[in-house]
């Protein structure tokens, strides 16, 4: 599905950020980290940040003691992965695209 839409990055930026963080620590561990652009270490960076945001988001939605602060961090962080993905997914050759 190379060609989403920004509603839809924005609705699978949880799987689309896992299996992005997951690939890139793939990489790392099998020595590949030269082959890493910059363009992928920022995008990795957005994702982890957005999943960590999640995170803590879920854990006090759990318990009802999600602050305002932490829902706008998540959004941003989601905002600002999808953006990023978006952007990097459009300059890959398609072969390599993975969603």
């Amino acid at each position: 599905m190379p060609n989403m839409t920004e509603s839809e990055y924005l609705e699978r930026a949880y799987e689309l950020a896992q299996r992005f963080v997951s690939d890139f620590d793939r990489n790392m561990a099998a020595d590949n980290a030269a082959s890493l652009t910059d363009e992928s270490k920022a995008v990795y960076e957005n994702a982890r940040r957005y999943l960590e945001a999640k995170e803590v988001a879920d854990n006090h939605r759990q318990f009802d003691r999600l602050t305002e602060g932490e829902a706008a961090k998540e959004t941003a962080t989601k905002r600002a992965f999808a953006e990023a993905y978006r952007d990097f997914k459009s300059n890959v050759p398609p072969v390599f695209h993975r969603e």
